[in-house]
């Protein structure tokens, strides 16, 4: 695991050294109190980190414990409707953990992960599929229906599916075996950086 050291506090900006294995955007727990960063420069061996929670108390020395991740969010059924904090943290499941006032480095999913929902497969085992392509369709809400996609940069020849029925959102949607023989998992809960630009087919408006 990826660590780094405090060396200055300044506001929220936090410059840490023994960072020369992290990457720009990466997402960070700073302190002991794990509270959410992002790496906003490199500077060599050395990083400014963006922290977005409250940095008192933070004192020079304590660790940065990298993710190997961009800055990133939960997207899946259950996300709509939804009231989420500055970072992606569900407001009524705070509450329930916390209270009505919410520490610091304090971290919950973005999404219920044993939330059940009523799952109608897309396709079968056998299909082959592309980026975009839907593998599953969720009534997320009486108007919306949430469509489980085949990810960006993914495609091949599915083969296995969830079958019709409830199941939780941590499920595996569908896997999916590429050109190369290699088989990867598409859940129902993906995680996505919240600075790269979601592909469409076209804009609406």
């Amino acid at each position: 695991m990826k660590k780094g050291t405090i060396v200055t506090v300044n506001g929220p900006v936090v410059r840490a050294t023994g960072m020369r294995d992290f990457a720009m955007g990466e997402m960070v727990s700073v302190g002991n109190l794990s509270l959410l960063g992002e790496i906003i420069r490199l500077e060599g061996a050395g990083a400014l980190v963006q922290v977005y929670e409250e940095t008192a108390g933070l004192t020079v020395g304590e660790p940065i414990t990298g993710s190997g991740s961009l800055l990133s969010m939960d997207l899946g059924p259950g996300l709509m409707g939804s009231i989420l904090d500055g970072i992606g943290r569900p407001l009524g499941r705070l509450m329930e953990k916390e209270g009505a006032f919410v520490g610091r480095g304090v971290s919950v999913p973005g999404i219920d992960p044993d939330k059940t929902w009523d799952v109608t497969p897309l396709g079968k085992a056998g299909d082959v599929v592309t980026s975009g392509a839907p593998l599953a369709s969720i009534k997320e809400t009486s108007l919306v229906n949430h469509l489980i996609l085949v990810p960006p940069g993914m495609e091949g020849e599915i083969t296995s599916i969830l079958p019709a029925g409830f199941h939780k959102a941590s499920s595996i949607a569908a896997k999916i075996r590429d050109g190369r023989g290699r088989e990867r998992a598409v859940p129902m809960i993906s995680r996505w950086p919240v600075r790269t630009p979601r592909p469409i087919a076209e804009r609406l408006l």
